[in-house]
């Protein structure tokens, strides 16, 4: 059986009551070394897992020296007193927990005596006990003195068996991402993750959590208002799999994401628009959660777009009349929009990108060759200014994101106002205010497209080819960001449709 740090141990560096390891991950099993150094006072020791030690759920044995026993039950701590109030202690435990068990713990005690060298006897205990809880891991272990306080350099490290994560085992950490070790006894293989999320631990073959770069797709129209919730592995090309549903069936809607969560914000339903905005955790398949609403205007609206940084989302644009409004909420705090300010000219169906600092709104319908942008980290109220011209003119943008946090790329999608879908891909820097620049042709002229992407590759999916529901597409291009070229296939979506919107956990520098 291989042995690691599992934590982080804690040794005082100034006199302290208490010593604690809190992060130990829910190990099964745990070896606790505890050397303790009186400064001041009875320094027994107390113990207790999980920051609990006000219910009465300890139950122990102990013996000093080979006598006889004593016990305690229904107690919020347990005691190590092994003599020798003025002595150096340690001692080791031994513990197995898992969560619907109680606890079960062995310790052995050694004070160095009452007095120093050779001449000084030892003193010992020895310990059983047990933890009543049945709902919860062993993540935490205080060793806390009785009365008195220990001194500078008191320790206290947990060791982890082989079946602890395997962020408790001492790996190198200067090695390249995706390196793989064997554990030599145990014959285990661990990667070194690659991905934005963990890079620093290493991870038990066959145990790699979610690394990111999932692209996630929401409603759409096909004749239907449509609740349907999709993704892909933006890395991988494929179909899309189905991810959970909407809270309601709507399309013509703006999404946004930062590294963990996504919002989808307003859109036509059946009955007329929505003001709502529904929230996912990307790492989790599951249906779309009430996050708040669009609380600017007192309109319900469709035709929004969104854009967000790795802490705010922005709404912006949208259908009532035509409006000129942007406002914001915090992505990980749920609650309703608070205004920011206003895009240069009101439209709707417009598009947008970002990089980590800038959000650029782009064409749509009212304003076809607009360009402006913010600086997302404004204080609100803070006006959009122009950014440039869009060289083809739209007035239906593609809706969702595509960025390498350099480069903004977007479908154009319903063309100029004399009509007709074109196949037009354009780009920006987004840093340098200026026109969009031809990037290639996706691989069928269609409007209406969701877009996501990673730092490297960009998705645009679905649309439709002509006018009307009946002319849908499932159809998923991909692009590199990087590179100038026209789109190759990349795969299907779960349903055909239009007016959908797209998000993911990746690109524009989430970090």
């Amino acid at each position: 059986m291989a042995w690691g740090n599992n934590g982080t141990p804690d040794t005082l560096t100034a006199s302290n009551a208490n010593m604690n390891v809190s992060d130990l991950g829910g190990s099964k099993f745990n070896v606790v070394l505890s050397h303790t150094k009186r400064a001041s006072g009875n320094t027994y020791s107390t113990w207790y897992f999980n920051n609990e030690n006000s219910s009465s759920s300890y139950s122990s044995r102990q013996s000093e020296n080979g006598g006889s026993d004593g016990t305690r039950i229904n107690a919020n701590t347990v005691f190590y007193d092994m003599g020798g109030d003025d002595a150096d202690k340690f001692s080791i435990t031994y513990i197995f927990g898992i969560s619907s068990a109680e606890k079960l713990a062995i310790g052995f005690g050694i004070n160095a005596g009452p007095s120093a060298g050779e001449s000084g006897v030892p003193e010992s205990g020895e310990f059983v006990w047990k933890w009543a809880d049945t709902s919860n891991t062993v993540d935490r272990i205080d060793n806390q003195s009785g009365e008195g306080t220990y001194d500078t350099d008191s320790n206290l490290t947990v060791l982890g068996s082989d079946l602890t994560p395997a962020s408790a085992i001492p790996f190198p950490i200067n090695v390249e991402l995706g390196s793989r070790a064997e554990i030599t006894d145990s014959r285990k293989i661990y990667y070194r993750m690659d991905g934005d999320y963990e890079s620093t631990k290493w991870y038990e073959l066959g145990t790699l959590p979610y690394a990111g770069g999932r692209g996630v797709f929401a409603g759409g129209y096909n004749g239907s208002y449509l609740d349907t919730l999709d993704y892909v592995t933006i890395a991988t090309l494929g179909n899309a799999t189905d991810f959970g549903d909407l809270s309601f069936g709507r399309f013509s809607f703006g999404s946004c994401a930062n590294n963990t969560r996504g919002l989808f914000m307003g859109g036509a339903k059946s009955g007329g628009n929505s003001d709502s905005i529904d929230y996912i955790t990307i790492a989790t398949l599951s249906d779309s959660t009430d996050f708040g609403d669009i609380a600017q205007d007192g309109t319900k609206t469709s035709g929004t777009t969104a854009i967000s940084n790795n802490t705010r989302g922005f709404v912006a644009g949208g259908e009532s009349g035509y409006t000129n409004r942007i406002a914001y909420v915090t992505i990980d705090t749920l609650g309703n929009t608070t205004d920011f300010g206003n895009l240069t000219q009101a439209r709707k169906n417009l598009g947008s990108t970002n990089n980590d600092t800038r959000a650029v709104f782009i064409g749509g319908e009212g304003s076809q060759s607009t360009m402006d942008y913010i600086t997302m980290a404004n204080t609100p109220l803070s006006n959009a200014t122009t950014f440039g011209t869009l060289t083809s003119g739209s007035y239906q943008m593609a809706n969702g994101l595509i960025s390498n946090g350099t480069r903004g790329v977007f479908g154009i999608g319903g063309g100029t106002s004399s009509g007709g879908y074109n196949n037009i891909i354009e780009y920006i820097t987004i840093a340098t205010a200026g026109s969009s620049t031809d990037f290639g042709n996706l691989t069928e002229g269609r409007a209406g497209q969701g877009q996501s992407s990673s730092e490297t590759r960009g998705l645009l999916a679905g649309g439709k080819y002509t006018s009307g529901g009946g002319s849908v597409r499932a159809t998923i291009d991909y692009i590199t960001i990087d590179t100038t070229a026209n789109a190759g296939d990349f795969g299907d979506l779960t349903q055909a449709r239009s007016s959908l919107s797209g998000l993911s956990d990746t690109g524009a520098l989430r970090e």
